[in-house]
């Protein structure tokens, strides 16, 4: 069967072997294995399991828990331990160390629900913007096109 998009999307709950042999099977030439950081899409080229790592409660399954500034790398929470990002690349740009576009310990990767409601509440907004200058300008809004 085919492989989709959404295949090589990376699920945080997953163990971190699971994960890593995920971002191993998608290097170049194929797609890359996919993680979302504050809405933007995040391929993930490299990464290694952390051997023997702090054992977290209350884990947040995604989070950020160290990041490396002079060695460039970022650990990230799994199912079951600790992944480390050794090479990423946002959409458009060169591949790079995690460090450069994962600076904060406060980051959570992967898509959340939050981020999407912020989204679209933001889309909302500049529907309703636009239809104001519609009518300001005395074009005709479609009935039914604007949410209360």
């Amino acid at each position: 069967c085919m492989r989709l998009p959404c295949d090589g999307e990376i699920d945080w709950r997953q163990d971190t072997m699971a994960i890593h042999r995920l971002v191993r099977a998608l290097v170049r030439p194929f797609p890359g294995a996919v993680t979302h950081v504050g809405g933007e899409r995040l391929l993930v080229w490299k990464a290694e399991p952390v051997q023997n790592g702090t054992k977290y409660a209350g884990r947040i399954l995604g989070r950020v828990v160290a990041v490396s500034r002079k060695s460039g790398y970022v650990d990230v929470l799994t199912g079951d331990g600790t992944l480390r990002l050794l090479e990423v690349q946002r959409d458009g740009e060169q591949p790079c160390r995690p460090a450069n576009v994962i600076t904060s310990m406060r980051t959570t990767l992967g898509v959340r629900a939050d981020d999407l409601l912020n989204r679209i509440a933001a889309l909302e907004a500049d529907v309703r913007r636009m239809h104001a200058v519609l009518r300001e300008l005395g074009a005709a809004v479609p009935a039914g096109s604007e949410r209360s």
